[in-house]
């Protein structure tokens, strides 16, 4: 039996999809002990590993939110930067009591890597998108750049000067080499399909494509309402934390109020729901829905083009609307786009409203053209043959098997 130390970005789209591979890693008979944020205790603790709490007031899944939720992505550096000041200290005081065989560490979470550099631990990263190539990065409009840039360029010294306290505290052999974030391992375990990375120099044969962790056996859960109105069924889902602004949501339901179809919508956990006022007949609109459960009987999914959700939609052979809120959506909608498998919007990225027009139109042509849902489903092939979580599972026990050492 190996030990192994996962090191977790506190933010459900990157601990859920360790979820699945730690189980399994913990059914094989392997120790897993999982560093995050109090408030995932439940779900590491339901599926056998041993759970380990960051320190109260460190780092939580508000703190990343909020930081994404600015639109200033330089704000999420400086919240990862800030995090590894108080995190670091914390895990080379921890580890060494532990004697860990390896550590994985989500591709963000500064301090796991640098803290298993500093006791020269073999390294997993464990990464929930692709990894960017700027030579291929999607042109923008001059109002996208505005829209972008305006948060961020103020924020830049914050960054800058954020980085250098690491730096000078740690010391600069710790810190990662440059492209410092999504950071690599001795391995790499990239939860997006080798389809829908772009072409990147920095990849070798350390990084491993599994894909989705998504269990195709796991029992179907029933859904939570009645779902049995006429036509189609949609899903609209902004994700966990953009969810949405009320105006978006009155756009959906002036677009698809006569369209036949059973609207499902997601507006995310602690939205009022009362401040959105009477919906449509066809729709049925929630905090929370189960999504995996959804998808099983959608026909479109409408989507923010987060990773998480892209991949969900896709492996259940959903073609997707794409509303990108931020640069590495876009990204990762255009692909989808370009593989035929779905539309994009892309208005929010130059800060301006996704009209009820361009909703309706959208929904229109992509239940009205067969060739995206025959897209989805062929994407939807590759992606159950990527292995999933008992390829990474596999992956990391190889990499444990090459990396064994005798204990001190």
């Amino acid at each position: 039996m190996s030990k192994i130390v996962f090191v977790g970005m506190p933010a459900h789209g990157h601990v859920n999809p360790t979820l699945p591979v730690v189980q399994e890693l913990v059914r094989r008979g392997e120790q897993v002990i999982y560093y995050v944020a109090e408030e995932f205790r439940p779900q590491i603790e339901r599926i056998g590993a041993t759970f380990q709490a960051y320190p109260g007031g460190t780092l939580a899944s508000k703190d990343i939110a909020e930081a994404i939720q600015s639109g200033d992505l330089t704000r999420v550096v400086r919240v990862i930067l800030q995090a590894t000041e108080s995190l670091l200290p914390f895990l080379l005081d921890e580890l060494p009591q532990k004697q860990p065989d390896v550590v994985a560490f989500d591709s963000n979470a500064l301090w796991g890597r640098m803290a298993a550099t500093k006791l020269n631990l073999p390294m997993v990263s464990l990464m929930t998108t692709f990894i960017p190539n700027p030579a291929q990065f999607p042109r923008l409009t001059l109002r996208e750049w505005i829209h972008m840039l305006r948060p961020i360029l103020p924020s830049i010294p914050g960054v800058v000067s954020a980085r250098s306290r690491v730096v000078r505290r740690f010391g600069q052999s710790l810190y990662p080499p440059k492209p410092t974030l999504p950071m690599r391992g001795g391995t790499n375990i990239v939860f997006v399909p080798r389809d829908l990375q772009p072409d990147n120099a920095l990849i070798d044969e350390t990084f491993h494509f599994v894909g989705p962790t998504i269990d195709p056996e796991a029992p179907r859960g029933d859904l939570p309402f009645d779902a049995s109105g006429a036509g189609p069924f949609i899903y609209i889902s902004l994700g966990t934390l953009h969810r949405g602004s009320t105006d978006f949501w009155h756009q959906c339901f002036e677009a698809f109020a006569e369209i036949k179809a059973q609207f499902i919508v997601s507006v995310g956990k602690g939205a009022d729901l009362q401040a959105l006022g009477e919906s449509p007949p066809n729709f049925i609109v929630r905090d929370v829905v189960p999504q995996i459960d959804v998808l099983r009987h959608a026909a479109v999914f409408i989507t923010h083009g987060g990773m998480n959700s892209v991949l969900e939609g896709l492996y259940h052979g959903v073609p997707l609307i794409l509303i990108p809120q931020q640069y590495e959506q876009l990204m990762t909608a255009l692909n989808v786009a370009a593989k035929g498998a779905g539309l994009v919007l892309r208005g929010h990225m130059a800060g301006k409203r996704v009209t009820a027009a361009e909703l309706r139109g959208a929904l229109e042509t992509i239940l009205a053209e067969p060739r995206f849902g025959e897209a989805a489903k062929r994407a939807q092939t590759s992606l159950r043959a990527t292995g999933g979580y008992r390829r990474a599972t596999d992956e990391i026990q190889a990499f444990v098997a090459r990396s064994a050492r005798p204990r001190t």
